[in-house]
């Protein structure tokens, strides 16, 4: 009886065994990657390259508050500028970053604040997409933030948002609008395409509502 029960434990160890490795076949083997940000001269000689791209993973738990100001001032220390910066919170900002594996394959992923706040976008179906955006992330998060102020607006909530980073600290206000302050930040926005697009409008990012000056002060 006692060799049955023995033998019937290794049957069942090595099930398992294989089942984990079976488990594993479908996770891809693991990945290095480093990071460059495209030029807006870059990203302008193939400005297709994020056609059929999506949300593959979020930056912040908050859209709103101090953890998405905090990864903002990371975008900076680590790729510098985006290639546009608006006032509409929900389209603020863009990266367009080249991922290299270990092996020298390459994946096009877009870092941006949209309706969901800080994310990661890309080609949801192409090998390794999502290590690369987690590792992206990684890289990131572990960045010290560059000081900055960023004011602009929430339109969802008729919110004026001012958020930054100062000493190393983020910091987040946000101030409901008059009914005339409103009107006046939806037609300012919209004279400079503000409230439209998201991730992937980089085109005209010169006019999308200007971008970090002295100090990084929008």
């Amino acid at each position: 009886m006692k060799r049955k029960t023995m033998a019937g434990m290794a049957l069942a160890l090595a099930m398992l065994t294989v089942l984990a490795a079976l488990a594993g076949c479908g996770a891809g083997e693991p990945r290095t990657f480093t990071f460059e940000a495209l030029s807006q001269e870059e990203f302008s000689k193939d400005a297709g390259v994020l056609d059929g791209t999506s949300h593959i993973l979020g930056l912040a738990d908050d859209f709103t508050g101090e953890g998405a100001a905090l990864i903002q001032g990371q975008l900076l220390t680590r790729f510098g500028e985006p290639l546009y910066l608006t006032k509409d919170l929900e389209n603020a900002y863009e990266y367009i970053v080249e991922a290299t594996d270990d092996k020298g394959n390459q994946l096009i992923l877009s870092v941006y604040c949209g309706p969901t706040g800080p994310a990661v976008g890309g080609h949801s179906s192409a090998p390794g997409i999502e290590q690369a955006a987690e590792a992206l992330k990684k890289y990131i998060e572990e960045a010290e933030p560059s000081d900055f102020d960023y004011f602009g607006y929430y339109l969802d909530t008729a919110s004026k948002i001012e958020q930054g980073v100062s000493g190393g600290r983020a910091y987040f206000e946000e101030t409901l609008m008059t009914e005339a302050e409103f009107m006046q930040a939806l037609e300012e926005l919209q004279s400079v395409g503000g409230a439209e697009g998201g991730a992937g409008s980089a085109d005209g990012a010169a006019d999308a509502g200007g971008g970090y000056g002295a100090g990084g002060q929008l």
